[in-house]
């Protein structure tokens, strides 16, 4: 650990159960003995500081062996550091060392860290991912669903190491994505001839999901950040044929339900294999941040807005894709921390994912005569994401690549080629994201804020 805190300049991000605990102790004083500095984020508790760091939103933590150690065991984490035991009194240093470097011997009760070794941790949840996200391809494509991509990648979105949190998220997921449903459905009856309304609207409600995803937790936030993508793929995608934006709302709820139903599933299987979780982390508590949240919400406005500004002065094709990724990214940003440097990573990814779609798509399958061949082709990308996303180093990058690869590939039954087409649309995803990114480094930065967390 020592090399990448000291490198790091402060920007990693470690939790603990409150300000004064056991946990937050042992790492300050873990953070002294390296001579490095990290951001602590104190929590209510141990579960909800866990969640996050399973999640990818934290970078380590310090806490009992007995809460950990279940989770070591199932892969959800990976513990660095073990203590002999917990010191609540006195300790009896060896004379050669001083009371605060025993103490920090003692009290440190198992840093862990979300899996970093492939070996271990990351093969088993990438197989699982992406033959999950494969299955519900199939299933979304027999049900002949719009856009099965979405589907797969709910799958990628809300998979998690145990069946309990799974559930939870995509119980989240539902109630946000059929929030959006009712939003984007009302956008199009009350706004649909009026582009200048729409773009207000869809402005505010972009921000109004990006100040809830930030005063939220963990999950509820995940909820926060799929309403307004689904309001504004519905609002956009239904912008040229009002009359479809019913039938638009039900397909995307189709897609979502069935991602969620098949990730549940599979996590089952894998607790049948596997094992129950011993110790699940339940959901997390809230942790107010008005000031930030405040910020995100405006940053998001302002972003929104001007990539309707710039859709409507350019009259770009795509520029509804351009719009829509633009808010949502912003809405993503917000409820993650210290976004204004894993906004970047997350661009990055989206980058290499759109271009590894476009080569699959116009490289690799070239009219594919099964599915068989389809998944076959696809399931090397998709595990690679889903390996990135058990490792906080890259699971921002991950995220990114994840959607972008799929929507660049947009597989469907039967597929479509049209290699400007999907140019346009790769292009316009990137910089609606890129938008969004800049967004983050110049309007109210997150540095500002990163105190009140």
């Amino acid at each position: 650990m020592r090399g990448p805190l000291r490198r790091g300049g402060g920007r990693y991000q470690y939790g603990s159960a409150g300000n004064g605990s056991s946990g937050h102790i042992a790492a300050a004083l873990l953070l002294h003995q390296l001579g490095a500095e990290a951001l602590h984020v104190p929590y209510r508790g141990s579960a909800p500081a866990f969640t996050d760091l399973a999640a990818g939103r934290l970078d380590f933590m310090v806490d009992t062996v007995s809460f950990l150690a279940p989770h070591i065991r199932q892969g959800a984490v990976r513990g660095l550091v073990v203590g002999a035991c917990v010191v609540v009194g006195p300790s009896r240093p060896s004379p050669a060392k001083g009371p605060r470097e025993a103490m920090t011997r003692r009290a440190l009760r198992g840093p862990a860290l979300p899996a970093r070794w492939l070996a271990e941790t990351g093969v088993p949840f990438g197989l699982r991912s992406a033959l999950c996200a494969l299955a519900t391809l199939w299933l979304a494509m027999r049900l002949e669903l719009d856009t099965p991509h979405w589907a797969a990648w709910t799958v990628l979105a809300i998979v998690l190491p145990t069946r309990g949190q799974v559930g939870l998220k995509g119980l989240w997921r539902v109630a946000g994505t059929l929030v959006g449903l009712v939003a984007g459905v009302a956008a199009v009856a009350a706004f649909a001839q009026a582009g200048l309304a729409m773009g207000a609207f869809l402005s505010v409600w972009f921000a109004l999901n990006a100040y809830a995803g930030s005063r939220l937790p963990g999950f509820p936030a995940h909820g926060a950040a799929l309403s307004g993508l689904t309001a504004g793929l519905i609002a956009i995608l239904s912008a040229a044929a009002p009359l479809s934006a019913f039938a638009t709302a039900l397909a995307r709820g189709a897609e979502i339900m069935l991602g969620v139903a098949c990730v549940y599933v599979a996590s089952a299987i894998a607790e049948v294999v596997q094992g129950p979780p011993e110790h699940p982390a339940p959901p997390p508590s809230g942790r107010p941040d008005a000031p930030a949240a405040l910020a995100n919400a405006v940053r998001t406005l302002l972003v929104t807005g001007g990539a309707w500004a710039v859709w409507t002065a350019t009259a770009w094709p795509s520029g509804g894709v351009f719009v829509l990724f633009s808010g949502v990214v912003a809405v993503i940003f917000a409820t993650i921390p210290d976004a204004d440097r894993r906004s970047r990573a997350y661009l990055w990814g989206a980058g290499l994912g759109l271009g590894a779609g476009l080569v699959v798509k116009y490289g690799l399958l070239v009219a594919p005569t099964s599915f068989g061949l389809l998944a076959a082709t696809l399931f090397p990308f998709l595990f690679i994401g889903a390996v990135g996303m058990t490792d906080p180093r890259t699971a921002s990058a991950a995220l990114g690549y994840n959607l972008s690869f799929l929507i660049a590939v947009t597989p469907a039954n039967p597929m479509q080629y049209d290699l400007a087409a999907s140019l346009n649309q790769c292009l316009a995803v990137f910089a609606g994201i890129a938008f969004a990114t800049a967004a983050f480094r110049l309007v109210l930065p997150d540095w500002l804020w990163r105190a009140g967390r």
